[in-house]
């Protein structure tokens, strides 16, 4: 495993890649210290150590994502090691949500052909170790309420909000 450290206009976001892509990303704080300590929490520190280079243009999308902008992180590849089959099918459906929208859990559950499955994709959400990247953020109850996010409630908003997505526009766009 390789990691990095981004500095971004909301704090220091860290990011481990493994063999075959992407293994986990950690949301920003204040010090890149603690970056790095919540990132090695999450994946553990058995790793070949900093490696920026490994990450190819990521570091600046993810800059330019916390000033706003609108980014893809479709084509990074992922390492689903560790994933269900079960959490990968409900990741590969959240990656599919455009920036600046939401679906809802029952959209995702449909999704992946388990229409009833919608409070068991809210724990594969939970176990997402790619905010972001895999936007799990984007999925909010069918009703409009936000629902769960593992980092908080209020980063939910504040990352859909910097993607344009208003609260007038959350029911409407959730029943997609």
């Amino acid at each position: 495993m390789r990691y990095t450290t981004v500095k971004t206009a909301w704090g220091w976001v860290a990011a481990a890649t493994g063999e075959h892509g992407l293994l986990a990303l950690v949301l920003p704080h204040a010090a890149e210290e603690e970056a790095v300590n919540a990132l090695f929490a999450r994946v553990g520190t058995a790793s070949v150590g900093p490696d920026p280079t490994a990450f190819g243009d990521l570091p600046d999308r993810l800059v330019a994502y916390f000033r706003g902008e609108r980014v893809s992180f479709a084509a990074d590849a992922i390492d689903w090691t560790g994933t269900t089959l079960f959490q990968r099918e409900v990741l590969s459906a959240v990656r599919q949500i455009p920036y600046g929208e939401v679906r809802s859990y029952k959209w995702v559950a449909q999704c992946i052909n388990r229409s009833r499955a919608f409070q068991a994709v809210g724990q594969a959400l939970k176990a997402n170790r790619l905010p972001v990247i895999i936007p799990c953020h984007r999925v909010i109850y069918q009703a409009g309420d936000l629902g769960g996010f593992r980092e908080g409630h209020a980063l939910k908003e504040h990352l859909l909000t910097l993607e344009g997505v208003t609260k007038a526009s959350l029911t409407r766009e959730a029943a997609v």
